[in-house]
């Protein structure tokens, strides 16, 4: 092998560097001697001093790089190439290597031994484009930001955009485009980057043997067809045009904004937008809900009076409001837009005034209740952080949720008289969507989870033939899938229950009308028994999760957005960042 000057005798730290191997091949700094590195030194403090970047050790950074980070974090042993662009909010682990010609803009969270290629490019960032009234280079830059696991190898000349979340050891072939999150373990490539294998062989051939028997990929195929095509007709359905038209609640048939925000998300899980009302009317009404003086959210449709107020009202277990933060605000980001004021309320407690409150909700009895509100407050944090570069709490809420952890069973709760485990299940899906799930950070115990979530899928007074609302087929999927980016733990297992569940789902369609809460046909039915808008919003995202899970998502040709989207919204390196 030829041998490279890599210690050049001038120095070339000045302000116009010569050029040395060591810039384009930074590992060739391992062999570097003391003068090197000296110099080497000296640069890094004076990039360092030029703003918010700290440098671990034994690091490079050619100063042929162009560095302009808001902030920059660099782990131990880890390298930036000559002509690589790092913009934005950047941090690496340890012992990364980011080679010649890579690009990274935005919020980019990488972990640990991740290898990037020459020429690629993380767009951690993109334009708004969602109004159509005004140029999209008028409108304001967005950003859900990028997260690459730990152990990743990205190929030459890929692009990864923003909102995706690479899993660990996973390959990115040269020259894909990832528009999409990638499961730990996976080969991608191609543009739009698809799977091209997993890295180890699946446990048996179980679930893929059932797959094909009962036509899943055709099915999948056809729900996602029916349900576009369809999709105008069943707003319509839920569309009331009195005193300036508005979706309304099927079951009582008055305005509602939580309908409202679904007819959002169920058109723009198609890339439409509802007919029946102007962005600019549907954002002005969602926007309007918020509390001025705490920033909190108020149903104005509400029919009971309120006898407490709102800053103590949002903790009570099942407060409807929650639901109307979550719906009103994700449904303004999928309009390009957000909430006017931060949520103030929680933007104001103390971390010990977190915890009091989070101490006495009902885990014991009632851990579905309790973990409504933990979805509501890491919503309203990731809000503040986002959009008000507040969010001080998130620390505080990770911090009680990680101490109150069952690491035994994977939930937060106990299970009810003869192991119902369907409060602790249906509470860990509210207590991770809208914490570990937005913000990316990993799960502390998945295989335990995973455990516990068969037993409950196993469970025949929820599950069965005729058996499996929509909310509880939810808190089964998104457990499973969110885990299974994790680990592989009872694969096999999990990919037959995803297969089961999905099965009976994709029947539930009714042509005009969407899907029920129970999916039952019967000729005395309740409420819950008629297809209407929120069960259909909410079926759609779980038939998307459950053949995620057996890697056939792509076939439905749609993907969920707003609340149950599956791209990390916020990506943390750490939760107490």
């Amino acid at each position: 092998m030829k041998e490279h000057n890599y210690i050049p005798e001038n120095d070339r730290y000045s302000s116009q560097p010569d050029v040395h191997a060591v810039d384009f091949m930074p590992w060739l700094y391992a062999k570097a001697g003391e003068v090197e590195r000296e110099k080497q030194s000296r640069w890094q403090d004076k990039l360092k001093s030029g703003g918010n970047i700290a440098i671990g050790e034994d690091c490079f950074i050619s100063p042929l790089a162009q560095i302009f980070a808001d902030s920059l974090r660099l782990g131990d042993r880890s390298w930036i190439a000559a002509r690589a662009l790092v913009r934005g909010d950047v941090s690496f682990g340890c012992d990364c290597t980011f080679n010649a010609h890579c690009v990274t803009l935005g919020k980019v969270a990488i972990g640990d031994g991740v290898h990037v290629a020459i020429g690629t490019q993380l767009i951690g960032e993109s334009h708004g484009h969602r109004r159509t009234d005004i140029p999209f280079w008028e409108q304001p830059m967005e950003s859900r930001g990028i997260r690459i696991g730990n152990h990743v190898w990205i190929g030459a000349n890929v692009i990864v955009l923003d909102g995706v979340s690479v899993g660990d050891h996973s390959i990115l072939a040269a020259g894909a485009v990832v528009t999409r999150d990638v499961p730990p373990y996976t080969i991608v490539g191609g543009s739009p980057a698809r799977i091209i294998r997993h890295r180890r062989q699946p446990e048996n051939k179980l679930a893929c043997s059932a797959i094909m028997k009962d036509g899943l990929p055709r099915r999948l195929t056809e729900f996602g067809r029916k349900a576009g095509e369809q999709c105008q007709e069943v707003l319509q359905a839920s569309f009331n045009s009195d005193n300036g038209g508005t979706f309304v609640d099927s079951a009582r048939s008055r305005p509602d904004i939580v309908a409202l925000a679904e007819a959002v998300e169920y058109a723009a899980a198609f890339d439409r937008h509802p007919e029946q009302l102007p962005a600019e009317a549907i954002i002005a009404t969602l926007q309007s809900v918020q509390c001025p003086e705490t920033g909190l959210p108020m149903d104005p449709y509400r029919e009971a009076p309120r006898d407490v107020p709102i800053s103590e009202s949002f903790w009570h277990p099942g407060n409807p409001d929650a639901f109307v933060l979550e719906a009103a605000g994700y449904a303004l980001e999928v309009l390009g837009t957000h909430f006017a004021r931060p949520i103030q309320a929680i933007e104001d407690m103390t971390a010990e005034e977190l915890w009091q409150r989070l101490e006495l909700l009902p885990w014991k009895t009632g851990a579905w209740h309790a973990a409504h509100v933990v979805d509501a407050a890491g919503t309203a944090l990731y809000f503040n952080r986002r959009y008000f570069s507040t969010g001080k709490n998130i620390p505080a809420l990770f911090g009680w949720l990680g101490t109150h952890f069952d690491p035994l069973h994977g939930v937060w709760g106990q299970p009810g008289p003869e192991a119902d485990w369907l409060m602790p299940v249906n509470g860990f899906y509210r207590a991770t969507r809208g914490t570990y799930a937005q913000f990316g950070i990993p799960l502390p115990a998945p295989e335990r989870t995973i455990d516990t979530v068969l037993i409950h899928a196993a469970d025949p007074r929820y599950f069965g033939s005729d058996r499996g609302t929509c909310c509880n087929v939810l808190d089964i999927a998104h457990p499973l899938w969110l885990a299974g980016r994790q680990t592989r733990h009872r694969e096999a297992e999990r990919a037959q229950v995803a297969a089961k569940l999905l099965s009976r789902a994709l029947d539930g369609w009714v042509d005009g009308r969407g899907m029920s809460f129970t999916l039952r046909k019967t000729d005395d039915p309740t409420p819950e028994d008629v297809p209407n808008l929120k069960f259909t919003e909410q079926w759609l995202a779980t038939v998307y999760l459950l053949a995620d899970i057996l890697d056939m998502a792509d076939l439905l040709g749609y993907r969920p957005k707003g609340i149950h989207r599956t791209e990390v919204a916020y990506p943390l390196l750490s939760p107490l960042m």
